[in-house]
């Protein structure tokens, strides 16, 4: 699978003249997005979701 997305940003590269890094940083963006609609929790975003349940101390008697 990596393989084949790395071909396609490397041919989108050679074929159309496109800038190296914007287009690897727009294939994160779209892999980070895939992996966001197949996951189960969001990625990067799992320290925030038991925030409700922490004990911080903020506003706790």
């Amino acid at each position: 699978m990596s393989v084949s997305f790395g071909a396609m940003t490397g041919h989108l590269i050679h074929r159309f003249s496109l800038p190296p890094f914007l287009v690897t940083l727009a294939g994160m963006f779209s892999a980070r997005g895939a992996a966001l609609l197949v996951g189960v929790q969001p990625v990067g975003l799992d320290h925030m979701v038991n925030l409700s349940t922490s004990k911080s101390g903020l506003g706790s008697a």
